[in-house]
């Protein structure tokens, strides 16, 4: 095994998510961040980041619902423990809620499955 193909990307990483033109502008996804992007919330333009889409003030509304009221302070319902062994055995996401995974975790888990491809 080689580490040629690292060492030939060292410093030029190439992507079609993002470019930052520092001091000039900065694009997401084709779209101008500060020009085309600066009215969304973060959530909004997080989900935009992750899938390149725009979503429906009812979606965006529904999610961060879900992401917000399921975000409990309380570290005596994580069992870390369970969510990691549920991780590294690749469980899946319902199979990690109904055994008892990471309740803090579950819901981001199932955001990232459920806006598709990403």
């Amino acid at each position: 095994m080689s580490n040629k193909a690292l060492l030939a990307s060292e410093g030029h990483l190439v992507t079609n998510v993002g470019k930052a033109f520092l001091s000039e502008r900065v694009v997401m996804r084709g779209r101008d961040l500060h020009r085309d992007l600066g009215n969304m919330s973060w959530f909004a333009l997080h989900l935009y980041g992750i899938t390149g889409r725009d979503f429906t003030d009812n979606e965006l509304k529904l999610l961060n619902y879900l992401w917000v009221s399921t975000s409990y302070p309380d570290p005596s319902i994580w069992p870390n423990n369970t969510a990691a062994l549920a991780g590294s055995a690749r469980a899946t996401i319902i199979g990690r809620y109904c055994g008892g995974g990471n309740k803090n975790e579950w819901p981001r888990l199932w955001l990232w499955s459920a806006i598709g491809e990403y």
